[in-house]
């Protein structure tokens, strides 16, 4: 039941405060979940809070950086030479890359990060700097075979 409702109804929201607020004060966010048992349930922040969750791991009292960071200081670890070619070519792979708009959330956060940490919160030239996240269709699959080349 879980995995369904994962899959089915979570998203990774682009705007949370928008999203938090929403779901607050509209019944725009509500989703009707009919169990097995006939038993309906309603979500609402629940989609996009447990997605939140990877970006904010604080939200559930885990000490750790959000996948955003996670990523930028990665990309920032690799020679100089190869940075511009990763921030391109950011892929997201795994069961939990299906959520919708997980990849434009990661696009944004790792270029909040690049903006604030290496072009000091110069937006001008951020344009110069192309960041590209792509979440593949069928993720486990890529997952699997980027461990059979290793």
């Amino acid at each position: 039941i879980i995995r369904e409702l994962k899959h089915t109804y979570c998203y990774a929201a682009t705007d949370i405060m928008r999203d938090r607020i929403l779901a607050r004060d509209t019944t725009a966010l509500v989703e009707t979940y009919t169990q097995p048992n006939g038993k309906k349930i309603k979500i609402s922040s629940e989609r996009f809070e447990a997605v939140e969750i990877m970006f904010n791991p604080a939200l559930i009292g885990v000490d750790c950086k959000g996948i955003c960071e996670i990523v930028f200081e990665t990309i920032q670890r690799a020679d100089i030479d190869y940075r511009a070619d990763l921030m391109k070519n950011i892929l997201v792979c795994g069961g939990s890359s299906s959520f919708a708009g997980l990849s434009a959330r990661i696009e944004k956060g790792v270029r909040t990060q690049f903006l604030r940490k290496i072009l000091k919160g110069d937006e001008f030239r951020l344009s110069k700097f192309p960041i590209k996240v792509r979440c593949p269709t069928k993720p486990n699959a890529h997952t699997f075979l980027g461990g059979l080349v290793l």
